[in-house]
């Protein structure tokens, strides 16, 4: 029987995909105890932050469990909180817990956060965090770990470099989700079990990554950590596995109404979007779904054939009305043109866009 038992707490969403995956490979790959928090949930256009009793049942909890080790997952905008949680956990329990810290914010500034906790992840955490929990399994050293920032009690950082981009999505365990390993932190208050399994939307991701290198979007940030001969920075998932994820999906969310494709953007061969329209309407066409596109991939002949599968809304963005600042300000491809033509195909396929 494995001893380390891990915790993942993702602030601020209860869909938060990371820590659902991390949860996923060290249960299902590692054989490790990993629950999963959700600490305070996200509300549009409203941050509350977590009071004092809200940090004191979470630091309460990972005591009373006996975690060895707790997962920090968050945003630019959570980067206090991350502090806040990190400084209650140490102050109570010291090294008798790891602290390690992941998401967008640490990854692209892991100098800034590597002084608050005891790790940073950079970038994909899969395997990079089931080899930390093995070499704490088995009491190895933890210090050379690729895509991991170590900081030891006497202040010595190993910045180790990033690894190889998983190259195979399909290798990876599912997202985490339903049983009574999981917890919600919100209104003063401590749930025992998953609140996703309520919701109506589904949530998922066909693919990792984005083709494009649109100046104002993180992604271009998480190209340069990923530079050439360091794998594809987009990559996709095959149909047969997005569609397994659907159905095990539709076990455990009775009330699931409607998918979300959380992708960056819907872009796919030609091959791939005539195979998935096939699959996801005889298996799910009773289950409308929405992505997100940009202009300069949109066809006619694709959108029906999505839209025949259940395609309903499309979220686009249009930077500009100007191709001069799309291009030299946003470095956007997309043209006025493309938008406009956009919104013609719209007028025979009635989708619900918003811009």
């Amino acid at each position: 029987m494995k001893l380390t038992r891990c915790l993942m707490v993702g602030l601020y969403g209860i869909e938060n995909s990371g820590v659902r995956h991390l949860t996923s490979m060290l249960k299902q790959r590692g054989g490790y105890r990993a629950d999963l928090m959700f600490f305070k949930d996200w509300r549009h256009n409203r941050v509350e932050w977590p009071t004092e009793d809200e940090y004191g049942l979470l630091v309460d909890l990972i005591e009373r469990e006996g975690y060895h080790l707790v997962g920090l997952s968050f945003g630019s905008p959570y980067y206090r909180v991350g502090i806040e949680v990190t400084k209650r956990i140490k102050e109570r329990l010291g090294d008798k817990v790891l602290v390690i810290w992941g998401g967008l914010h640490p990854t692209l500034t892991p100098e800034h956060c590597i002084h608050h906790t005891d790790i940073v992840c950079v970038g994909e955490g899969e395997y990079p965090l089931l080899e930390l929990v093995n070499r704490l399994e088995d009491g190895r050293s933890i210090n050379d770990i690729s895509n991991m920032w170590i900081r030891e009690p006497n202040g010595t950082i190993h910045r180790n470099a990033v690894k190889e981009l998983v190259t195979s999505l399909d290798d990876l365990t599912f997202r985490e989700f339903g049983g009574d390993d999981k917890f919600l932190i919100d209104n003063n208050m401590l749930t025992r079990g998953d609140p996703l399994v309520h919701h109506r939307e589904y949530r998922i991701f066909a693919s990792r990554g984005c083709p494009y290198k649109c100046a104002y979007c993180y992604n271009s940030s998480l190209r340069a950590i990923f530079p050439e001969g360091k794998g594809n920075y987009h990559r996709r998932r095959s149909v047969d596995n997005v569609m397994a994820e659907l159905r095990l999906a539709r076990q455990k969310m009775p009330n699931m109404a409607w998918v979300k494709f959380d992708d960056d953007t819907f872009v796919f061969p030609k091959k791939w979007l005539q195979e998935f329209a096939e699959k996801y309407k005889a298996e799910f066409g009773d289950l409308p779904w929405d992505c997100m596109m940009t202009p300069d991939v949109a066809r006619i002949e694709n959108l029906r054939l999505l839209k025949d599968a259940g395609l309903r809304g499309v979220q686009m963005g249009i930077e500009a009305g100007s191709d001069r600042e799309q291009k030299e300000v946003y470095d956007r491809t997309s043209t006025v043109a493309q938008i406009l033509a956009f919104d013609e195909m719209n007028l025979e396929l009635g989708l619900d866009v918003k811009y």
